[in-house]
């Protein structure tokens, strides 16, 4: 019935990957203070290798400055080139008692969102 030169042909159903956390950490993350996490891209990454999950408090920041300004801090980058803010954390619970927390980046020039999960 479709003729070769048709322009509707069958093609193969198209495969979607979904790189996004769940979406109450979506609505949590707005409560961290990142921007419009609904219209976002998402994308999983997981924290390079020897960088801690934790905040740089005011004295791992003064302890820095004072003994430790030569040694490279390891520095996360987005998918498109530019540096991500310091991760912020997001802990949920499941019905069941488990604790996940979650790690939040937005980049400042793409608005895409870094995040990682840590079951607890």
């Amino acid at each position: 019935m479709f003729s070769p030169f048709s322009s509707v042909r069958r093609r193969k159903p198209l495969q979607i990957t979904c790189d996004a956390p769940a979406f109450e950490v979506v609505l949590a993350s707005r409560g961290v203070g990142l921007h419009s996490p609904e219209d976002v891209r998402w994308r999983r990454q997981a924290l390079p290798k020897g960088a801690p999950a934790k905040r740089r408090g005011l004295i791992r920041r003064i302890w820095r400055l004072l003994f430790a300004f030569d040694v490279p801090e390891i520095e996360e980058t987005c998918a498109c080139g530019s540096p991500l803010p310091e991760r912020r954390f997001i802990l949920l619970r499941t019905r069941a008692g488990a604790q996940i927390r979650y790690t939040v980046a937005q980049c400042g020039r793409c608005r895409s969102i870094a995040w990682d999960e840590e079951r607890m």
